[in-house]
C-alpha cells in the first residue's frame, strides 16, 4: 500500500476556515481526475495546518 500526504502549512496569521478547506478539496479533486493517482494500492491523506481554526 503506497501512502500519499499532502501538507497545506499556512502562515500563523492566517485562520483555518471554508476556503482553506476548499483549498484541499481543490487538490481532491484534481488528484481523482488524473488516472495515474488512482489505485486502489494508494491512500491519500491531506492536512491544513495553522495556529487557529475558524469552526463554521
Amino acid at each position: 500500500m503506497e501512502e500519499n500526504i499532502i501538507v497545506e502549512l499556512k502562515r500563523p496569521s492566517v485562520t483555518i476556515g471554508k476556503d482553506q478547506f476548499r483549498q484541499i478539496d481543490d487538490y481532491l479533486d484534481f488528484i481523482i481526475q488524473q488516472d495515474q493517482f488512482n489505485s486502489q494500492m494508494r491512500k491519500w491523506k491531506f492536512y491544513v495546518i495553522s495556529n487557529k481554526v475558524d469552526i463554521f
